[in-house]
């Protein structure tokens, strides 16, 4: 049944998230799909080594799909430690995909999520913000490319994860 929908989300040109995926799961999927995945809101485990993040066996897969890999801010996939969920953590987790899989397959993510009520978040670190600091909504996200920039990544590396590397996937998938 699975592999019926994922041949119907292809045929009607649409996305395949691989975000919220086990591992055996993720595996599962890739064998079953002919077109890019993504994994629009998700992290490096090799960083940050938390289940929800993806490995590096996982990243180069979607890399091969011609997929996406979209950064997510959220505090807990950025670090484990409360004291590391900052910016600069989140900026080793863009390096290190960069790195893995090229700036082709990256992308943000962030996954903001301030419509969700707050006690749903309670049990996060800062049940206020459970971003990291300097990336609490999405009015802060140049904050995140000049970190970027920082780091080394040039002006058309930062244009590409900003949106150009969202927009050809879109052209590609859509047809």
């Amino acid at each position: 049944a699975g592999r019926r929908v994922l041949a119907r989300l292809e045929a009607r040109h649409m996305f395949v998230d691989v975000s919220h995926l086990g591992d055996a799961s993720f595996w599962d999927v890739l064998g079953a799909v002919h077109g890019p995945l993504i994994a629009s809101h998700s992290n490096a485990r090799s960083v940050n080594a938390v289940p929800r993040n993806l490995d590096d066996d996982q990243l180069r897969a979607i890399a091969a799909t011609g997929g996406l890999v979209g950064l997510n801010a959220f505090k807990g996939f950025v670090a484990a430690d409360a004291a590391q969920q900052t910016l600069d953590t989140f900026v080793r987790h863009a390096v290190h995909i960069a790195e893995t899989i090229g700036t082709a397959h990256l992308a943000l993510g962030f996954d903001f999520n301030d419509y969700l009520h707050r006690d749903a978040m309670a049990s996060y670190n800062d049940a206020a913000n459970p971003n990291v600091p300097g990336l609490e909504d999405a009015s802060r996200a140049q904050t995140f490319i000049t970190r970027l920039r920082t780091a080394g990544f040039s002006e058309a590396e930062c244009e590409a994860i900003a949106w150009r590397n969202w927009h050809r996937l879109i052209e590609t998938v859509l047809g």
